[in-house]
């Protein structure tokens, strides 16, 4: 992910304060073969699930992190970690 998604200042921009929390809590994966994504925790990387994109939202609302669901696939997109 760190090669596609950058930014050079800080910001507080919605996709930087989502980009912060997920890769501080977690791996996410795009799958290739299964054209889906799949996340694992920071806390145990080898347990890999596809990703409920509902539960992330929810997760991030409850974060105080307000984001519409176009905005998160947008970041999703541009997230394509192998």
């Amino acid at each position: 992910m760190d090669n596609i998604y950058h930014f050079d200042h800080e910001s507080e921009s919605i996709y930087n304060q989502v980009h912060r929390y997920i890769t501080e809590r977690y791996k996410i994966y795009f799958n290739e073969l299964s054209l889906s994504y799949e996340i694992a925790p920071m806390t145990d990387m080898l347990q890999i699930h596809e990703m409920n994109e509902n539960s992330l939202l929810i997760e991030l609302d409850q974060a105080g992190i307000k984001i519409s669901r176009e905005k998160f696939i947008n970041y999703l997109k541009s997230y394509r970690k192998i």
